[in-house]
């Protein structure tokens, strides 16, 4: 589980290598690729007007990097805007070979007479600013007006491969999700939601042809558009991620557990998922919200371990299983449950005594008992050689591949689930460290705290479910005016933890705290282990501190050129025990051991240093 241990502080210090990343990649790439790629779409494509052309590195191309060029086409005939995108690998043009497009047309935009005269008016530059698979309809108006109802305009529209997909706005400002494909000669059908009573915003950024993201209040809603029937398959509500597929609903809040069904939850969302039925008012804003939406009615799971699984009541042991084994319930003959596991095509049934399942939601939190595995014996690789019954080899590019061991057959051989979906059997070899399960994570968990054991708290009960202990020290009163309600939820830890997000020098007055500069937090992660309170995450964006054990520390720094570099250092375990005066001189001696950090608040660079430091304590469950 380390290595799910400062999960946000983890992505902070990604985001920051990948900017600087792209920036030093963007920086090899010259110029010269960009004219050298123009000159030959001028003559390849004679045509057609460019819109944009960007160089970028990314990649290898014979030990060197891979050095590209995307360009954007564009054209209008027969009061159509037709566009299409090219991408060209530059390093086999440098030495002396053709020119290879990867040429992409999008479907055509019907416009209106005003409008192809804007579009013919512009200049490169007001081309690429308007036009690119999303359009920009405040610039290029009066769009596939055939979509649009008599009081509608759009809000939205890009034009894809295969589809158009828009969001239109009416006169009182509702708002609805319209995709109409094309079949090559004409748009042959139209999909739309209803209009929606509850106001989202589409971050056209994050919204592609197969996938749109969606803004509603604080949460994040993705709808994949890349099969037959539109629907929400993943959402983000701050405090639990969770996913939708095949009957079966993932929280991935947690990570993803490769070896145990602790995120499972199967059932059906009692909240329409399918575009054509979407109703954003009524989707689910908190985790007991998503679980308390969930039909299970039908499905049962094995309550503890060793648990026998029958091929007839009273028959023989067909596989003692583990806890948490899902299946559908096929039928009922008594004191006796038929369960089918895994999916219709390559699953399997076996008999349960009543009393050994959990029925319908029960099973919800029934703790995992899967056992661990030594992880590389997850390797698709391996999986492929030592399976049985697959129905055909694990695809090798799939790195997210789910094999659970839920059981054990009388002979010894290990009973496994693959993806949730087929059931196989291996050898007892072939899976090496056997372990204890995955800890588990309850939803529903909350800790019995006692408050006196806290200087300055408030308990806040969220608008939409979420609660939380708030902790202040210092200038309490501006973070409490200023803090926003809605956090990120820190859940990459085994229990209860608290997420410190350390504000250094914050400016005079109100302040978005996700405006306050990357070089000005620090974030530390405090876990309740054994009877205290232990430090065992810290970051700078710029170093990362991981606990290992015993009161021992790893550091690595992300700010130096070349690779990382680790060193270690030892607190004084007094100093992990979770009390204002510990805090103080745990600190003190962080800022003891750390190197400078000229960049972090200025001069001073150190934390806890100036007067108008704040600091926070925030505890979810």
């Amino acid at each position: 589980m380390q290595g799910k241990r400062l999960f946000a502080a983890a992505w902070i210090v990604t985001l920051v290598l990948l900017c600087v990343s792209i920036s030093e990649a963007r920086a090899t790439v010259s110029a010269d690729d960009k004219a050298l790629v123009l000159s030959h779409v001028a003559e390849d494509y004679p045509d057609w007007k460019v819109s944009y052309a960007s160089p970028y590195g990314s990649g290898k191309w014979r030990d060197t990097l891979a050095r590209h060029v995307a360009v954007g086409l564009y054209r209008v005939q027969d009061n159509m805007l037709i566009q299409k995108s090219l991408h060209v690998l530059t390093n086999p043009l440098w030495a002396g070979e053709d020119i290879q497009y990867d040429e992409t047309d999008l479907v055509p935009v019907p416009i209106s007479s005003l409008t192809v005269e804007r579009i013919e008016s512009m200049t490169q530059e007001e081309a690429g600013q308007a036009l690119n698979d999303w359009i920009d309809v405040d610039k290029i108006p009066w769009c596939a007006e055939f979509l649009l109802k008599d009081d509608e305009q759009w809000e939205h529209l890009g034009a894809f491969s295969d589809k158009l997909i828009g969001v239109t706005v009416n006169e009182e400002g509702k708002q609805r999700v319209v995709i109409t494909y094309w079949n090559g000669q004409s748009y042959d059908r139209t999909i739309s939601s209803p209009v929606q009573e509850k106001s989202f915003s589409l971050n056209e950024i994050h919204s592609y042809e197969d996938e749109l993201e969606l803004m509603v209040d604080d949460s994040l809603v993705y709808v994949y558009c890349g099969g037959e029937t539109p629907e929400i398959y993943w959402i983000n509500i701050g405090s639990g991620i969770w996913s939708f597929e095949n009957g079966l609903v993932w929280d991935e809040g947690n990570g993803i557990y490769f070896e145990s069904s602790n995120q499972l939850y199967p059932g059906v969302p009692t909240f329409p998922l399918a575009l054509t039925e979407m109703d954003l008012s009524v989707l689910p804003l908190a985790n007991n919200q998503v679980l308390s939406a969930i039909d299970a009615d039908g499905w049962a799971c094995v309550r503890q371990n060793n648990t026998d699984m029958r091929d007839a009541p009273e028959g023989n042991v067909i596989a003692s299983c583990f806890a948490r084994l899902f299946g559908q319930i096929k039928e009922e003959q008594g004191d006796w449950v038929l369960l089918y596991i895994g999916g219709e095509e390559h699953g399997g049934a076996g008999w349960f005594r009543r009393e050994d399942l959990a029925f319908g939601k029960d099973g919800f939190f029934v703790p995992c008992g899967f056992p661990t595995y030594d992880y590389r014996d997850g390797s698709v690789t391996h999986l492929n050689e030592v399976l049985q019954g697959l129905p055909a080899p694990l695809s090798e590019d799939d790195d997210s591949t789910l094999a659970w061991i839920i059981g054990k057959k009388p002979n010894g051989d290990w009973l496994v689930l693959v993806d949730a979906d087929v059931l196989c059997t291996a050898a007892p070899e072939a899976f090496s460290d056997i372990g204890e399960p995955e800890e588990y994570y309850d939803p529903r968990y909350s800790y019995d705290w006692d408050e006196d054991d806290f200087r300055t708290l408030e308990y806040i009960e969220g608008d939409e479910g979420l609660s939380f202990l708030r902790i202040y020290m210092e200038d309490a009163e501006f973070v409490r005016d200023t803090f926003p309600q809605h956090c990120y939820l820190e859940t990459y830890h085994d229990g209860p933890a608290i997420l410190i997000d350390y504000y250094m020098k914050l400016p005079d007055g109100p302040v978005d705290w996700q405006e306050v500069p990357l070089e000005n937090h620090i974030w530390m992660t405090f876990e309740f282990l054994e009877d205290k309170w232990e430090l065992t995450d810290c970051s700078d964006a710029q170093t990362w501190m991981a606990k290992v054990e015993n009161g021992r520390f790893t550091f690595t720094d992300y700010s130096r050129p070349g690779p990382a570099w680790e060193w270690e250092a030892f607190l004084d375990s007094d100093l992990m025990t979770f009390d204002f005066l510990g805090l103080e001189a745990l600190i003190d001696q962080y800022n003891a051991i750390m190197p400078e950090r000229p960049s972090i608040a200025g001069d001073e660079g150190r934390i806890g240093e100036g007067k108008e430091d704040a600091l926070c304590f925030l505890l979810f469950w």
